[in-house]
């Protein structure tokens, strides 16, 4: 179903939606506490492009996404799930391989503590998902936290 605030838009603005407001980050360990909701049912990629501006050198900012299966939250269920990252073990003729799946948390470093800017993605979805969300921190600088602005991209 399109989004009807979008209806009679060029197709690269209703695909277009921002993912963090441009503010001042969480200085870690805290993460964003109410990160927005992007509907993406109907996409089967998104690319987000990061703005990070470091207060010195040293800035850091770590994000990770969250993705739901369901259009609005369900109390009985859960809702959201993590990014996560998988280490393939090693594979032995006549025995079973153990690998290892673990949530994923990324991390950038701004280059001399410039401004920066830089695209995570294509993510592929497959239409799977129904959301994402985003959550960000400062981690490099956590006692003077840089600013960050993210937009996705739904293809």
């Amino acid at each position: 179903m399109p989004d009807p605030t979008s209806e009679g838009l060029p197709e690269l603005i209703r695909r277009y939606q921002v993912a963090r407001a441009d503010a001042v980050l969480v200085a870690t360990p805290g993460w964003d506490a109410a990160p927005l909701e992007l509907f993406c049912s109907d996409s089967r990629f998104v690319t987000f492009y990061f703005d990070y501006t470091p207060t010195g050198v040293g800035g850091d900012v770590r994000f990770y996404a969250e993705w739901s299966p369901r259009t609005i939250d369900d109390a009985a269920l859960e809702d959201w799930f993590g990014m996560s990252i998988l280490a393939g073990g090693a594979v032995v003729s006549g025995a079973d391989t153990i690998s290892i799946i673990q949530h994923e948390i990324i991390e950038y470093g701004a280059v001399a503590g410039a401004q920066s800017n830089f695209p995570w993605g294509p993510i592929e979805l497959e239409s799977t998902a129904e959301r994402v969300r985003l959550f960000c921190q400062e981690s490099g600088l956590p006692g003077a936290p840089g600013n960050l602005h993210v937009v996705a991209i739904f293809s």
